[in-house]
């Protein structure tokens, strides 16, 4: 008798030790899903049209005047976008913004201007922060609806 409670003693530490062992493990890992350093960010999506027709392959990059990340997305062929700045489809951080759109096939080098054939050309202005007259302020809580209508 006294064997089996030593036995049932050894099952019960060892059972003991398995639960809080899964205890920690699942707290573990509820502590890596959020990032405490990243600025909060609200939906945004939207449109582009250029001469009222949908911009197709088209950059559309939200930067933020408080220096923070920017928000990126691509048009599809309606000119329709969803930003990313930190997880897909999170959107941009809160605040105004100036905004560029940059057509740029998917098989373009990053960083140099493609408009080739079949590409909606746009006007040059749009496509750097300096010059673009595209603003967008982002508010929290909002399903945040952008038209960008470009002009020549």
């Amino acid at each position: 008798m006294k064997r089996m409670t030593r036995r049932a003693q050894a099952l019960t530490t060892t059972y003991a030790c398995l639960a809080l062992m899964a205890v920690c493990l699942v707290l573990g890992l509820a502590g890596c899903g959020g990032r405490k350093d990243v600025p909060e960010t609200a939906s945004v999506t939207g449109v582009v049209l250029y001469k009222g027709q949908p911009v197709d392959q088209a950059e559309v990059t939200f930067h933020p005047q408080t220096e923070e990340h920017t928000g990126v997305g691509r048009t599809d062929a309606e000119g329709r976008f969803t930003l990313s700045s930190y997880d897909p489809g999170d959107g941009a951080v809160l605040g105004k913004h100036v905004v560029t759109v940059q057509v740029m096939p998917l098989d373009a080098i990053p960083g140099l201007e493609a408009q080739t054939a079949g590409v909606t050309p746009i006007p040059k202005k749009y496509t750097d922060p300096s010059t673009s007259p595209l603003t967008a302020e982002v508010k929290p809580g909002e399903d945040n609806e952008i038209k960008l209508e470009l002009q020549d």
